[in-house]
């Protein structure tokens, strides 16, 4: 009767070790962050990356030093020690008098306290306060003390990648939903704390600046300033909070160090939303810095520090925003290449009207490149109205319908009008070259290396739309052989997905509003009377109309924004269609206006 029990209780146990596997902790980790399998990797990897950081240090052989010597590097605490105080009795000669013995009086030096600059002479009180240092620190390497250090460490670490992934689960994914991205976040981060830990290791070799100067000078605002430019403005709040968690560690668990990384982190993610120069880079380094600045002042006085070692960090904290600037211009183009991220900075390259592709369209379809313009300044005004990119949807408007160079006769803006190529081509077949300057204009992105919004563009500016004209036309063919013919044919039944573009729907806010601009700006050279009535009538009929379609179902518009947006394109379409004063045509008209540009002075 025992052996049943014995063998159920061990596979119970069994079962519950099974289920500690490490494939189920990751499951687990998985549910608990929200992140797929390559995204916990990556934040493990930014987790070791930190720890390995942190346990990096440079030791100094100071036995090797003598009395007299300049020191070869600066030297701070890195414990808690005790030395002796030599008093004048202890210096005396033998022949002085005999004092009683005492126990000798020591002085205690605490961590993170400068025991000698760099090239500054050693005495041998020097001298024996940093072999008394030594010999406390190699104390503390022992097994026990230093694995439990380092287990403090990764635990501290590990606890702020944990908190930082699940603040990213509380923003909108975004571009973080690729993990693409995913991994650009954990290398912007080891790219910065690797520059802040150079910074700590060289001024133990070569600078001798003062602890409180030199947290000053970490570049704690590199991190937020590249993941604001390539990622956006939410997940570089997050970045900066990892990276100022991380530098305190790094500085010596130093709070202000964290305090003024969140500071400065908060000024450039308000700052670098939109950068488009690099002349604001530049300014948003400085102004990060000054922020910093400002609450080095705090703590300085707190701490009722002299005015000098004040002045110093200000000039510290503004140096380290200048870095931070400095280095996002030389390592941000290698990061859009490698990630494939274009930001405004490099679209702003492709707005000059001198490209080629621009420079076809005005030789070859003339028609064509106005109706960019006009779309350009509706899309334009309608996404700053909602607070989107407006820079980016004026690039793609520019650029979205250049797949029409290869027919650009087909196209009703390009068509003359004593005849059209439509006329000797069946409904089917027109649909098809309609249809088809979106992969030709792919194809011509592709060849002219155009930013990935730019193709994201042409794709999906028209969506999944139907070619209302042509399938009419279609249907109104076939209904008329059917009333010719008892039984039509199956094979010349119409159906509508063979009229509809292929796809796929617009999937940003940007490219949504591009293709509601490029449907309203088309349909509205069909106005025979321009009035707010009829421009309103008309907005309100085809965003109905595009909605109904769902085509902007992949799009995060809400409906407060379809608003701005209707009421903008309203009013930019009525600038853009206005009425001029007829002149008169009669030959009195032209006799009158020939005597007033005569008397006009020369």
């Amino acid at each position: 009767m025992m052996f049943p029990f014995f063998s159920g209780f061990f596979k119970k146990r069994r079962e519950r070790l099974t289920s500690l596997s490490a494939s189920a902790i990751a499951r687990r980790a998985e549910a608990i962050l929200g992140l797929p399998a390559i995204g916990l990797f990556y934040w493990v990897l930014a987790w070791l990356s930190a720890i390995t950081l942190q346990s990096v240090w440079v030791d100094l052989d100071v036995d090797r030093w003598s009395v007299g010597q300049p020191a070869p590097a600066t030297v701070i605490a890195k414990v808690n020690f005790d030395v002796p105080i030599v008093t004048a009795s202890k210096r005396a000669t033998a022949g002085a008098r005999v004092i009683p013995k005492q126990p000798p009086r020591v002085e205690t030096i605490s961590a993170g306290t400068r025991l000698v600059a760099g090239k500054q002479f050693l005495t041998p009180d020097i001298l024996a306060t940093l072999r008394a240092h030594q010999l406390r620190h190699d104390e503390g390497k022992l097994l026990f003390r230093q694995s439990g250090t380092f287990a403090g460490n990764a635990l501290l670490m590990a606890l702020g990648v944990m908190l930082s992934a699940l603040l990213l689960q509380w923003v909108p994914p975004g571009r973080l939903s690729r993990n693409s991205m995913i991994l650009l976040f954990v290398v912007i981060a080891i790219l910065t704390l690797l520059l802040a830990k150079w910074c700590l290791v060289l001024d133990r070799l070569v600078m001798p600046l003062p602890p409180a100067v030199l947290s000053r000078l970490l570049p704690l605002a590199l991190a937020p300033i590249l993941a604001a430019i390539l990622i956006g403005p939410w997940p570089a709040i997050i970045m900066g909070f990892w990276i100022s968690y991380a530098a305190a560690i790094f500085a010596g668990y130093d709070f202000p160090v964290f305090v003024i990384g969140l500071a400065m982190t908060v000024v450039t993610a308000r700052l670098a939303r939109s950068v488009r120069t690099r002349a604001k880079v530049l300014r948003i380094g400085l102004l990060a810095g000054a922020a910093g600045g400002v609450f080095a002042v705090g703590f300085a006085l707190v701490a009722h520090q002299p005015w000098l070692d004040i002045i110093q960090q200000v000039v510290a904290s503004l140096t380290g925003g200048l870095i931070s600037a400095l280095v996002v211009l030389m390592i941000l183009p290698l990061l859009e290449i490698l990630f494939g991220v274009t930001t405004d900075i490099s679209l702003l390259e492709f707005a000059d009207m001198e490209h080629p592709l621009l420079k076809r369209l005005t030789i070859e379809a003339a028609g064509t490149y106005h109706h960019s313009l006009m779309v350009a300044n509706l899309a334009q005004a309608a996404v700053a109205a909602i607070g989107g990119n407006s820079l980016r949807v004026t690039i793609c408007s520019y650029f979205h319908d250049i797949g029409k160079l290869v027919k650009p006769e087909f196209f009703s803006e390009n068509i003359p009008l004593e005849s059209s190529p439509h006329d000797e081509l069946v409904p089917s077949m027109s649909s098809l070259v309609i249809t088809a300057h979106v992969k030709e204009g792919i194809n011509l992105a592709l060849r002219y290396k155009l930013p990935w919004p730019v193709l994201e563009a042409i794709q999906q500016h028209h969506g999944t739309g139907l070619v209302s004209f042509f399938y009419h036309k279609a249907s109104l063919l076939q209904s008329r052989q059917s009333d010719a013919q008892a039984n039509a044919r199956p094979d010349t039944v119409v159906h509508e997905e063979d009229f509809r573009y292929p796809g796929p729907k617009p999937r940003s806010r940007e490219i949504a509003v591009l293709a509601l601009a490029d449907a309203i700006e088309a349909a509205s050279r069909s106005l025979e009377k321009i009035t707010s009535g009829h421009v309103e009538n008309l907005v309100h009929d085809i965003i109905s109309s595009k909605l109904k379609d769902g085509q902007l179902d992949e799009c995060d518009l809400t409906l407060q924004e379809i608003s701005r947006i209707s009421q903008s394109f309203v009013f930019t379409l009525i600038n853009m269609l206005h009425g001029r004063i007829r002149y008169p045509n009669n030959e009195r008209s032209h006799q009158q206006q020939a005597e007033s540009r005569a008397d006009e002075p020369s």
